[in-house]
């Protein structure tokens, strides 16, 4: 779906981030006092560096809790309401492909107490790593065993570039923390951190596990697009993209959050839809967008429709259909090699588009739009 480091944790905003505990203070104005309580309540320890845990899945810099303190709690903002892929300077926050092929190194930490530990975390997210690849022949988890494979690779720790994230234990922090996840642009920065201890039933370490390798693969939380009720089903970020139709089941909706309470983490056909938008085989669902020209006579609006893909692998051609109600008979909008083409309609008609990419591996979900538009006589 997503800066920003996601984390998972059992705790409510309320509690993990002190917000109860926070004295009150006029919106606008730093109120350091009530900061410092903030800070401390959030603040956990990960390879004796402190970062610092908000709305069960976000770990912030310093500077990011104490934008984030004078948005939400002093401020009493709002968060962004759509998201499935984050986004960074307009671009999405996904990694590079070699050959449409993306293998992503990764190593398990020394801090999992005993072998026997280790070799379950192990098998763990390899079991997790199986289900996204199952989605996508492009997407690859290579497991590197830091010790054995080849010592050259050094230690297993995520400022390594030998690694694309590292898995450690969680030592110590908000009580109910789950798991944190790196996304591409501070994979070298932030581990993916895991507490078992605070994973129970429906859940289990492998779903928690799928839900933080999503967050690896660029994916944000689909709760996002819903603006769900709750302090911990916020934002911080405003740079988000959706890629597929709202999915209440996604793996990276947290149950809580208006999502499914009654099992585990499961990765649905959007959810493989979405990944495949990033990094193939199918293309993206296009972008759908429609232009009003005027009226072409008094009772004729004329519009151009327009479409295109943006991200992920390139289509070899677009499907695009119009019909006179949402769920009605679609027909073909003739439009040759063009991204674009011409429609008239009539007035006080709405008219529904989709469209969608296709190529050899098959064809995206429809994106769709409508127009309606009053035309005056002419004079």
């Amino acid at each position: 779906m997503k800066i920003i480091t996601a984390v998972l944790s059992l705790s409510l905003l309320g509690s993990v981030a002190g917000c109860g505990d926070v004295e009150e203070a006029t919106p606008g104005v730093e109120d350091t006092s009530g900061f410092e309580q903030f800070r401390r309540a959030s603040a956990h320890v990960v390879d004796g560096k402190e970062v610092y845990t908000v709305e069960w899945d976000l770990v912030l810099t310093l500077d990011e809790l104490r934008d984030y303190y004078q948005r939400y709690v002093v401020g009493g903002g709002v968060a962004a309401t759509t998201s499935t892929v984050d986004r960074i300077n307009g671009q999405d926050n996904v990694w590079p492909t070699s050959n449409g092929q993306l293998h992503l190194k990764f190593c398990v930490g020394e801090n999992f107490v005993t072998e026997t530990f280790r070799n379950q975390v192990i098998g763990d997210v390899l079991a997790a790593a199986a289900a996204w690849q199952a989605q996508t022949p492009n997407v690859h988890f290579d497991f590197i065993d830091h010790r054995n494979d080849n010592p050259d690779n050094g230690s297993c720790d995520e400022w390594n570039p030998k690694f694309d994230f590292v898995v450690k234990r969680y030592e110590g922090g908000p009580s109910g923390f789950i798991a944190q996840a790196p996304f591409h642009h501070n994979h070298l920065e932030v581990p993916l951190t895991i507490n078992y201890a605070n994973i129970h039933a429906p859940s289990t370490s492998v779903g928690v596990f799928k839900h933080e390798l999503g967050h690896v693969l660029g994916l944000k939380h689909e709760h996002m697009r819903i603006n769900a009720s709750g302090s911990t089903c916020h934002d911080t970020r405003p740079e988000l993209a959706a890629l597929t139709a709202y999915d209440k089941f996604s793996v990276m909706h947290y149950p809580q959050c208006g999502g499914d309470t009654t099992s585990d983490f499961h990765i649905t056909a959007l959810d493989q839809e979405g990944v495949q938008s990033l990094y193939g085989p199918r293309p993206a669902r296009p972008l759908l967008d429609s232009e009003f020209l005027g009226c072409n006579s008094p009772h004729s609006p004329r519009w151009d429709i327009s479409w295109g893909v943006s991200r992920g692998v390139a289509p070899t051609s677009f499907e695009v259909e119009y019909a006179p109600t949402a769920n009605g008979t679609y027909h073909t909008l003739p439009h040759g090699a063009a991204l674009h083409a011409p429609y008239f309609g009539s007035e006080g008609i709405r008219t529904y588009f989709r469209a969608r990419a296709c190529n050899t591996a098959g064809c995206s979900s429809y994106a769709t739009t409508s127009v309606k538009e009053d035309c005056h006589p002419l004079p």
